[in-house]
């Protein structure tokens, strides 16, 4: 009779797993933000107390290793969380720099998990740690499970965990579709499918998200301190579409500061009957310019207080005149350089 015990290695794990599970202190987060706040801190407390200097931030899987819109999204607002929380004391990876290496090297996300992928691109970037982790959903809420990987070992070397309700954000991006892409080893040969969702990073300003390419042409700051983020929504589409933002959660931004800035005037939102008259419209095969202003949250800020960078996130519902049907989505951008006075 083979027994459980002569197997060093596993038993080995199974400590380190059993010692990872009562160390942890179970978080019941009481929104998205607060959920992502919190796997923040404890990210940044593991970072510190292994005196790691410089990290990148993968997409989120689920159970059977597909990534989907809410993985994508938990990757951008941790990035932005971290730089926000613990600005100085390590370095994350900008995207688009990780994005670009990657490319070069022929993986995607999930490709760099690989052993020898992980060394070959912790040496070109520099960094001496990867987060990745799941996303598990319960029906009530999400039960997100961080690990921190070590570059030189492609061992995990601390872990964090959080539940967030499933709720408005969360529900609407675990709805979104996802769309099959290609995963490459080290060596470039593919070696299976997997799954993204209709969100795929372009740049820093640009987005693809669906049928249209949403980038951020310009953000300026008033003497005042209110915020207008100009944006551009090219619709690659043969349909005009009508657009309105969705008010739960409303278009929101943050500085590198950590000022939180909150919705004040622009486009319609859905909430009302005929509301679908009062939309923007969305040009076919077009370029089409929206403008939304937000204020500070902190009424009494003055203008040297607020950030120069800045994290915006939108959530809204696009409509088809003709087909009479809605589409919700919802887009992030990070570190974008706005304009003062």
């Amino acid at each position: 009779m083979k027994m459980f015990y002569s197997h060093p290695v596993i038993v080995t794990v199974s400590c380190f797993a059993v010692f990872c599970f009562l160390s942890l202190t179970a978080f019941a987060a009481s929104d998205l933000e607060e959920g992502v706040s919190e796997l923040a801190q404890q990210i940044s407390k593991n970072m510190t107390e292994t005196g790691k200097k410089k990290i990148a931030i993968i997409e989120f899987s689920d159970l059977d290793g597909n990534i989907n819109a809410f993985g994508q999204f938990l990757a951008e607002e941790l990035i932005t969380k971290l730089f926000m929380i613990s600005p100085g004391q390590f370095e994350v990876v900008e995207r688009r720099q990780l994005m670009r290496v990657l490319q070069e090297q022929k993986l995607t996300m999930s490709g760099l998990l690989d052993a020898k992928a992980m060394e070959s691109v912790g040496k070109i970037l520099g960094i001496d740690a990867i987060v990745t982790g799941s996303v598990t959903d319960l029906g009530n809420t999400v039960k997100v499970n961080a690990r921190l990987i070590g570059v030189d070992t492609a061992k995990v070397f601390a872990v964090a965990t959080t539940s967030i309700p499933k709720v408005g954000t969360v529900e609407e991006l675990f709805k979104k579709q996802a769309v099959p892409v290609q995963i490459y080893s080290s060596s470039g040969e593919q070696v299976v499918s997997q799954t993204l969702s209709t969100i795929s990073p372009i740049s820093s300003k640009s987005k693809k998200v669906g049928l249209f390419t949403i980038t951020i042409n310009r953000i300026i700051v008033s003497s005042k301190g209110q915020v207008r983020i100009m944006l551009d929504f090219f619709n690659q589409s043969d349909k005009k579409l009508k657009i309105a933002r969705l008010i739960n959660p409303e278009p929101n931004a943050t500085d590198n500061k950590g000022n939180d800035f909150i919705f004040e005037n622009g486009i319609t939102y859905k909430g009302y009957m005929g509301w679908e008259r009062d939309a923007q419209v969305l040009n076919s095969k077009s370029h089409n310019d929206l403008v939304l202003y937000l204020r500070p949250k902190d009424r009494d800020i003055v203008l040297q207080d607020i950030g120069n960078n800045f994290a915006f996130y939108f959530n809204y519902v696009l409509y088809n005149p003709k087909e009479k049907t809605n589409s919700n989505y919802s887009v992030s951008f990070t570190d974008i350089k706005a304009q003062k006075p």
